[in-house]
């Protein structure tokens, strides 16, 4: 992860650590020296692991807040899911030329050719778009 995420998160476990002592008895994760077996995520309520669908849920409200502010349709984003940002990830790195071995290790598959099947037909877009660069050089060169 980008060191950006690395200060953000621990900066996140500073305000939990301050709410657990905020919320005293009825904080019901770790305490202490154990504070840190506590989940990243957790309940504002108690301390304790929040439900697997949270962050979905959560996701869903920030896209619809968003585009409840756009005039346009054409700049709303479209409803997906938490596990698509992996996806656009994985996209993103291949677009900017990330070696192929270091986005498969990264998106934890255990060969650079499971990352080339799941992603190989957006890598044949990127290479269809660098033919026809070339062709319009070829052609603008006569």
């Amino acid at each position: 992860m980008p060191d950006q995420c690395f200060a953000l998160l621990r900066e996140w476990k500073l305000q939990e650590k301050e709410l657990s002592f905020i919320l005293g008895t009825k904080w019901e994760g770790y305490r202490g020296k154990d504070f840190d077996k506590n989940h990243v995520f957790i309940q504002l309520d108690n301390g304790l692991m929040m439900n697997l669908d949270t962050p979905y849920h959560k996701l869903k409200k920030v896209i619809e807040k968003y585009n409840s502010t756009c005039i346009n349709e054409k700049d709303k984003l479209p409803m997906i899911r938490l596990h698509d940002l992996r996806h656009t990830s994985a996209t993103l790195l291949i677009s900017e030329k990330e070696d192929i071995e270091t986005i498969a290790h990264r998106l934890g598959h255990s060969k650079a050719s499971v990352t080339m099947d799941v992603y190989g037909h957006w890598m044949e877009e990127t290479d269809q778009k660098a033919s026809d660069t070339m062709g319009r050089l070829f052609t603008s060169a006569k």
